[in-house]
């Protein structure tokens, strides 16, 4: 591939303090191409570098753990989340609803500073009254995916960094990529913000521990945030998609990320490629799929291409205007997408 144009578009970026490093990786079924720019710590960033995933912990973990459940029959997608979760109290809510975020349930929380505990934490999100009914609107939503986490640890009696490593992670070798909940910063993690003052953090960046305040809150594992990972991995995961492999035999298919209706606005766990203000660019087919994360974090799949990209930055920590990271985000798919046409080609 050639990725010169595409090296030189994110180090400018970088450059112009969009983020202050980045790495990525380009693949198609067979190829996966990577690159990095920026320092953390005195060191050169790396593709081996740990970013704060954010919400590509979503796709990554809760998403394929809940899809790998399903397809052993331990999951009804439209079963009842109650039926799992005797404390949750909206009977009405499916599997189904949690990953298409129609469960009805708030987008967030703020319990910054306001719970001592993971377990008073989750019992104010767990109670939260639903704001629309389930299945009318189309909502996305963290604590809907931080209940779905919840549900896949009683599902399979195993906590979510366990169950990750395990049903995840080794069987596709993510080396790089795990839940940080217990992570004392070493300089080698991009550092994301200035922590604020109840997180108690004896740096003053956020830096090797979740950024996401719920996620924090909840002990750093999480089914909507809490993973830390590598562009070739993100990668590696992307192209076992494409490839239809196991475990993700048919996360990148079926119901899960094909899109049959064009109103459809989401997959299941997945985001679909959208007709205004995407971030996917205007290259990659209108039946792309991926998801971003508020980091500065995306991975979008072409499965008519066959190919797709990953970007990992710590934008956040600059605060930059959230429109010129997903112009960004836009253009770097473009040129990630014209790299692999042009070595296929």
């Amino acid at each position: 591939m050639n990725r010169g144009p595409l090296q030189e578009a994110v180090e400018s970026a970088r450059r112009t303090g969009l983020f202050t490093c980045a790495s990525w990786a380009v693949f198609d079924r067979s190829v996966c191409e990577t690159g990095a720019t920026g320092v953390v710590g005195g060191r050169p960033v790396l593709d081996s570098t740990c970013f704060d995933l954010a919400s590509l912990t979503k796709v990554l973990a809760t998403t394929s753990l809940a899809h790998a459940l399903s397809v052993r029959g331990g999951l009804d997608l439209d079963g009842s989340v109650s039926a799992v979760l005797r404390e949750f109290p909206h009977g009405e809510v499916t599997f189904r609803h949690l990953l298409e975020h129609r469960s009805g349930l708030p987008a967030y929380l703020d319990l910054a500073g306001a719970v001592t505990s993971p377990e008073e934490a989750w019992s104010q999100i767990v109670s939260s009254p639903c704001r629309n009914r389930p299945g009318d609107v189309t909502d996305y939503s963290c604590l809907g995916f931080i209940v779905l986490g919840r549900a896949i640890e009683k599902l399979s009696a195993e906590r979510l960094d366990t169950a990750f490593a395990v049903g995840v992670a080794g069987p596709l070798g993510l080396k790089e990529t795990a839940f940080r909940s217990t992570l004392t910063p070493d300089g080698s993690v991009p550092p994301t913000s200035k922590a604020e003052a109840w997180r108690g953090l004896p740096s003053p960046w956020i830096q090797g521990i979740v950024h996401d305040p719920l996620a924090f809150v909840l002990g750093g594992v999480s089914g909507n945030a809490g993973l830390f990972g590598s562009a070739r991995d993100v990668g590696r995961f992307g192209q076992t998609v494409l490839q239809g492999r196991a475990p993700l035999q048919t996360l990148g298919s079926e119901g899960w990320a094909r899109r049959d209706d064009e109103s459809r606005p989401r997959g299941l766990g997945w985001d679909f490629k959208s007709a205004d203000g995407t971030s996917a660019g205007c290259t990659m087919s209108w039946k792309t799929f991926g998801h971003t994360g508020f980091t500065g974090t995306s991975l979008w799949i072409d499965p008519v291409a066959r190919s797709g990209a990953a970007l990992l930055t710590n934008a956040v920590l600059t605060l930059p205007d959230r429109e010129a990271l997903r112009r960004f985000r836009s253009t770097f798919c473009d040129l990630a997408a014209k790299a692999v046409a042009a070595q296929t080609s």
